[in-house]
């Protein structure tokens, strides 16, 4: 068992590679965080997989899941019961419940879809809420934009605090 895991934490070292920023690992497999294959701190760039719960600096690719936590940005597909970008999102959140702490550009599906920042695509939900401008499409029962929109929203209740365009 000792020469297992030995041999799992010296490729795993030898995977890593020391980027300006941050490290990067090509996967990264998940029960909770502390525990999983890398620290939080290492960017993952290919594939995720969060057993209960998953936490990195940023993730570029394929990232599945149950809570699916990012520090920075997330590039790529996400699926999961919750997924968690503090940074911008590139691609497509498919969960219960997706939060963009920055800007959205491509897909949030869920139940409650939520983007602090910009949204440039979709937006599908029963609650959809952005912070920023968006240009683009809200479908859901709740739509509430609080920047200038360029788009539509299609729901039973519709909010725009700014203007329209």
């Amino acid at each position: 068992m000792l020469a297992i895991s030995s041999m799992g934490t010296m490729t795993a070292m030898a995977a890593k590679k020391k980027t300006k920023t941050s490290e990067v690992f090509p996967f990264q497999i998940s029960i909770f965080d502390p525990v999983q294959i890398v620290d939080a701190d290492v960017a993952i760039h290919g594939f995720r997989w969060n057993i209960i719960y998953g936490n990195n600096a940023s993730v570029s690719g394929l990232d599945i899941g149950f809570f699916n936590k990012v520090q920075g940005d997330l590039s790529g597909v996400a699926f999961g019961a919750v997924n968690c970008a503090d940074g911008n999102v590139t691609g497509r959140q498919i969960a219960l419940g997706n939060h963009a702490g920055g800007d959205a550009v491509g897909v949030q599906a869920g139940l409650l879809n939520w983007a602090e920042g910009d949204v440039d695509g979709y937006q599908a939900g029963i609650v959809n809420r952005t912070q920023g401008d968006i240009i683009g499409i809200q479908a859901g029962e709740v739509n509430w934009n609080e920047g200038d929109f360029s788009g539509g929203q299609v729901g039973i209740v519709n909010i725009k605090s700014r203007r329209c365009r």
